[in-house]
C-alpha cells in the first residue's frame, strides 16, 4: 500500500516526531520510512506498524488529511518538537521527573543548559584539583626515590610533566571526555578508566546515596539507568505503595519501549498503580523486544524482496 505523504507529514508534526524517531518506535529501517516520501509501496505489515505508532488505522494513512488532523498538527507544542530526537527512555525519564517533582517539562528543559554548565564546570574543577595533587605526589615520589641510570630521574620527571600538560590542555579546552591518549595517571594500565565527566556524575550520585549505570559511553552524557530513577519509576507504578510491581512493567518504562507519551493524560497524572500497570501490559509494544524483528536491516531486505516480487507479478500490495 501507499501512504499519503501529506497525512504522514502532519502525523509526524502532531506527534512531535522526526522520521528517525518514528523508525525507532515502529522498529523499521530508516530506508523503509523514506519510501513513504517517495510515494513507494510498503508492505501492509510495515504500514500497520506506522499506524500503530500514530494511533490511526492503515486506511487513514492512505487518505488525504482531515481538517481535524491539520488543526491538531498546527497546535502541536514546541516542546514535543524539541524532544523528538531524544531516545524514548530519556523522554520517559523527563515525563516521570516532571510528575514526581511537580515541575513542568518545559521548566526542566529550560533549566537543562544551566544545570549542565554548572556540572561541566564542576567536573573541570575537580579534574584540575586531582591533576595538581597527582602531579605534586608524583614529583615528590621521584625526588624521594633512589637514583638510577635508566630510566633517569630526569626522563621520569619529563614523563610526569608531559602527562600533566596533556590533561591540563584538555581541561583548558573544556574537553569533558579527558585528554589522556596514553597512560592515565590514575590508572596502572594503559586502559583509559573512562569519561571524567561521567566519573564526576558517579561521584555526585554516590554523595546523594544513588548510583548511575551506562550501557555505552559513546551515546553521550545521558545515564541509561540510575537508582534514583528506579525509585521514580516504582513510585509512578505503585503510588499507593500497595502493589508488588511487576519487573516487566518497570523495565518497559526504563527502556522506553512503552512510551509514556502514549498514555492518556488523566491516567498519566492521577491514575492508580493497577490502572497504569494494566495499560502498560496492554500496550502493543509491551515486551516487543521478545517478539518480531528488531533488525532494521532485516526489514529493509524483506521490503526489497517483497517489492521485487510485486514488480514481477504485477501486484499492488506491499
Amino acid at each position: 500500500m501507499i501512504i499519503n505523504v501529506t497525512t504522514f507529514d502532519l502525523l509526524l508534526r502532531k506527534h512531535g516526531m522526526t522520521q528517525a524517531a518514528l523508525a525507532r518506535r515502529a522498529r523499521l529501517g530508516t530506508k523503509t520510512i523514506g519510501r513513504v516520501h517517495r510515494g513507494e509501496e510498503l508492505r501492509i505489515s510495515n504500514a500497520e506498524k506506522i499506524a500503530s505508532v500514530f494511533h490511526v488505522s492503515i486506511e487513514e494513512l492512505q487518505f488525504p488529511p482531515s481538517e481535524e488532523l491539520r488543526e491538531q498538527a498546527g497546535k502541536k507544542s514546541g516542546l514535543s518538537r524539541l524532544v523528538a530526537d531524544l531516545g524514548s527512555e530519556v523522554r520517559n525519564a523527563l515525563t516521570l521527573t516532571s510528575i514526581r517533582y511537580r515541575i513542568p517539562e518545559q521548566d526542566i528543559l529550560a533549566a537543562a543548559p544551566y544545570f549542565f554548565t554548572i556540572l561541566a564546570e564542576l567536573s573541570l574543577k575537580r579534574r584540575r584539583e586531582k591533576l595538581e595533587a597527582w602531579k605534586d605526589a608524583a614529583l615528590a615520589a621521584i625526588e624521594a626515590g633512589p637514583r638510577r641510570d635508566f630510566p633517569t630521574i630526569e626522563s621520569i620527571t619529563d614523563d610526569v610533566w608531559d602527562l600533566y600538560h596533556e590533561e591540563l590542555g584538555s581541561i583548558e579546552k573544556r574537553d569533558l571526555s579527558g585528554g589522556f591518549t596514553g597512560l592515565h595517571p590514575e590508572c596502572p594500565t594503559n586502559e583509559n578508566p573512562g569519561n571524567p565527566f561521567l566519573s564526576m556524575l558517579d561521584e555526585l550520585a554516590g554523595e546523594s546515596g544513588y548510583y548511575l549505570n551506562y550501557v555505552d559511553v559513546e551515546r553521550g552524557f545521558v545515564p541509561v539507568f540510575s537508582s534514583a530513577h528506579h525509585d521514580t519509576v516504582l513510585e509512578f507504578l505503585d503510588p499507593e505503595n500497595e502493589l508488588d510491581v511487576g519487573s516487566w512493567e518497570a523495565m518497559e518504562i526504563y527502556s522506553g519501549d512503552v512510551p509514556l507519551a502514549d498514555m492518556p493524560k488523566e491516567l498519566l497524572e492521577s491514575g492508580s498503580g493497577l490502572e497504569r500497570c494494566a495499560w502498560i501490559s496492554s500496550h502493543p509494544d509491551y515486551r516487543s523486544r521478545f517478539h518480531g524483528s528488531d533488525n532494521a536491516d532485516d526489514d529493509i531486505a524483506a521490503d526489497d524482496l517483497q517489492l521485487g516480487n510485486n514488480a514481477e507479478i504485477g501486484g499492488s500490495n506491499a
